[in-house]
Formats: structure tokens, sequence, C-alpha cells
């Protein structure tokens, strides 16, 4: 008999959570990426899909699937824009003639999204762009971005003037990356000498272009006096790996100050050693990620590990999940959740100029052109040792200390198991930059 009962209660269970995902009404996320390569001799049937792309898509669907909201289900529905600007501009066409379509999480390069600004602007469509610049293009605030480098200039020279106290600099830089001329612009604004400037030709860089690069690097910084200013780097990884380790190698008493996209951190462990060079990163940390992210991590690379071994899967994953975070908050903001489109979701976006959203234990800042705020991280590389820097920068860009703190506890008493109490004794230390010692005194102990 209670085999029986137990059965019925079964059927009715797994009927009722039919019923209710029947009743909601599937809705779909685009999901650009670069799948392939349009200019590869490959045939494109035939090409290896992209791991990077795939790891996106593995993660989003993960999370889109974790969105509860009534109502309306999330699903994904990728697009391969074959690294063609063009192409890109083509797939934004056709999402806007699908009703069925209400966002899109665009996972390509500002060199192909730039294609797709007017497009996106005048058909109105929300997107979620979480690796390209936005490169000073107009896009009618429909687009948020999460994972752009465009406030990167701001934040170096910021910490430049701020926390080192320097007006003077070393300006090394692929003229042919969009961000080069936002640093020279906010170079010009913000009052920043430029001493020596050595530009690269970052696309197609040939042998040729690092011999000649190398050339112009010891012409420089074979003058002692090059040494007095603070170097900064902006170059793409695989570039400026190679730039870093030949300075470090061949010359000392260097200060360099670049993002931590203009390196393969691993490769620069021992930067420093016996040579007094000293380099300031504004860094992105993966040990920081919440224990949930961790967790994600840990159950995605179990399933398909051949996509998330890599140094920033972390990264990765996270920008995945704060799109969806983002979809979610606007599903939940509208009033009427049977009605998510295009139109619903572009309006919310708008709301965001300047704002800030909070779920559950995450908290999201924008600025006026829905840039996502970056939490601004400052480490240093120096006698082959990594550290955090004594000083850092708050999300406004002003000095803020950066305070280590510790505790030593001398003795537990009057312990009270009935109230939860205890008495205890003990000794605490502190330790920040001595210009920032008034820091100490927002120090509080709640009982």
């Amino acid at each position: 008999m209670y085999r029986i009962l137990w059965c019925l209660t079964f059927v009715v269970l797994f009927f009722l959570s039919c019923n209710k995902n029947h009743h909601k009404q599937e809705k779909y996320i685009a999901y650009i990426g670069r799948y392939t390569d349009v200019n590869d001799a490959t045939p494109l049937n035939q090409q290896t899909l992209n791991g990077f792309d795939v790891l996106h898509e593995l993660a989003l669907k993960k999370y889109l699937d974790e969105i509860n909201v009534p109502n309306i289900r999330l699903s994904l529905k990728t697009f391969d824009c074959r690294k063609s600007g063009v192409l890109s501009d083509s797939i934004y066409h056709e999402i806007a003639k699908d009703t069925n379509i209400v966002a899109v999480i665009d996972n390509t390069w500002g060199e192909h999204l730039k294609y797709c600004a007017n497009t996106i602007k005048t058909l109105s469509i929300p997107v979620i762009a979480i690796n390209a610049d936005r490169n000073n293009l107009d896009f009618g605030k429909n687009v948020i971005f999460t994972g752009n480098n465009d406030h990167v200039p701001l934040d170096e020279i910021s910490f430049l003037k701020k926390a080192l106290k320097k007006n003077k600099i070393n300006f090394i830089s692929e003229r042919d990356y969009p961000i080069h001329e936002t640093f020279l612009k906010e170079f010009e604004k913000n009052g920043i000498e430029v001493a020596n400037q050595i530009l690269i030709n970052g696309r197609n860089f040939t042998k040729d272009d690092s011999m000649q690069m190398l050339s112009d690097i010891e012409d420089v910084f074979s003058n002692p006096q090059s040494h007095q200013n603070y170097t900064i780097i902006n170059t793409h990884g695989k570039i400026g790996t190679g730039i870093l380790k030949f300075l470090d190698n061949n010359f000392t008493d260097l200060k360099l100050l670049g993002h931590s996209y203009v390196v393969d951190t691993d490769k620069i462990k021992s930067f420093g050693k016996g040579n007094h060079n000293d380099l300031i990163l504004i860094s992105s940390p993966t040990d920081a990620i919440s224990k949930k992210l961790n967790a994600d991590l840990d159950e995605l690379k179990a399933a398909n590990p051949e996509y998330f071994l890599q140094a920033n899967s972390a990264m990765f994953v996270k920008r995945c999940f704060e799109a969806s975070k983002i979809l979610e908050s606007s599903m939940r903001a509208s009033q009427n959740n049977k009605r998510i489109t295009k139109e619903s979701m572009v309006g919310y976006f708008h709301g965001l100029e300047g704002e800030s959203i909070h779920i559950q234990d995450d908290f999201f800042e924008f600025d006026s052109l829905l840039t996502m705020l970056p939490e601004l991280y400052f480490v240093e590389y120096n006698a082959g040792k990594l550290s955090s820097c004594p000083l850092q920068l708050s999300m406004e860009r002003e000095v803020i200390p950066n305070l280590f703190f510790g505790m030593e506890i001398v003795d537990i008493y009057n312990i009270d198991i009935n109230t939860n109490s205890f008495t205890s004794d003990f000794y605490y230390w502190v330790k920040l930059d001595s210009t920032q010692k008034e820091a100490e005194k927002f120090i509080v102990f709640n009982n």
C-alpha cells in the first residue's frame, strides 16, 4: 500500500513539474562568437571549433538554465561570425527579425563589433558585449560592455598621477590597437608628458616588426635618463610578454606600468629578480572569485576538461555569470514576464545609465555609457615576487589604502553557551602605507 502511495506521489509531482515547464514560454538569448575563421584556407566545415567560444557556450547554457522566473524559460541560440565584422552585422539583421530572440551576448572583438554599431542602434537590439571595446562608437546605449578595456587608459593615468605622483612617461603601444588613441587623448587631457614613444604594428606582427621593435627599445632604454620615467605598455599579450622579458633580461632599474592583458603572467613570475626592475599591473585576480563560481568552474571542468583547463577559465566563466545576472535582473524588473521582448530589455538597459544593480550577493555598477565598472586591483612584480600595491584606487579612481590586517588571540574565557558569548583578549596588527595611517581609525569590532 505504501509503495503504491509513494509511486502515485512521484507521478503527481513529476506531472506537476512537467506541466509547470510546459507552460513556460521559451525565449532565446543569441550568442555571437568566432567559432571559425573565414580567412582560414581550411574549409569551414573542416575547421576545429574555437575552444574559447565552446567554453563560453557551455557556461552560458548552465547559467541560463539556472534563471528561474515566472512564465519564461531562456535558451541559448549560437551564431558564428567567422571572425568577420561584415558577417557579424548580417547576423544582427537576422536577430532583429526574430521576435523569439530577446537579447544578444556578443563575444567578438571590437574590430568585429564596430561594423554592427549602426545596426544595433537603429534596430534597437539589446546586447551584452563581454569581450569587445567600445572604441568611442555610438551604439545608442543599447550595449552593456562588461569585459572591455576602454577605461584602462584613465585607470593607469589616475594611478600614475595620484598614487605614484608622476606625470612623465615612456610609452610602448600598438598603434593599430584602437585603445591606443584613447591613451593619447587621456595623456593630453591629464597633462602627461610622453618623453619617449615606441609604436608597433600589432596586426600581422612579423619577424621584421619584432626586430625593429627590439631595436627601438634598445635605443630608448640605453639612455639611463629614460629609466627615471614609468613606462606604460599597451599591447596584446603575446607581444607584451616578449617586451617584458626582453626588458627584464637586458636592463635594470626600470619602472613599468600596464594591465594584465599585456602579458602572460605565468611567464614573468621571476620578473625583477636581481635587477631592481619593477612592474605594476592592473590585475584580474582569479583567486577572489566566489564560492559559487569556484564550484561552477569545478563542475564545468569535470564535464569538459579540454575547454576549462586554460589559465583564464575563471575570468571567462565569471563574464558568463555576470551576463546571466544582468539578464535575470532585467527579466525580474519587467512587470509582466509574459512579454519579455527586445524592447523591454532595451528599456531596462537604458535605465542602468550611471546606476547599479544588486542581485543576492552580486553587485554591478555602470557608468553613463553602460560600461560595467571593474574593481581596480594593482599588483607589483619585483625581485621575483608578486605583491599587492600598498596604495590602490577606488572605483571612483581616488587613492585608498591597501590595508593588511591580522590578529593574535591571547586568551578566551567566560564562555557562555546559553548566550553564545565569550570574552577574548587579543592583539591586532595593521600594515599599510604610512601616508594612509588614518585608515586604522575606521576599524570597528562589532559584538
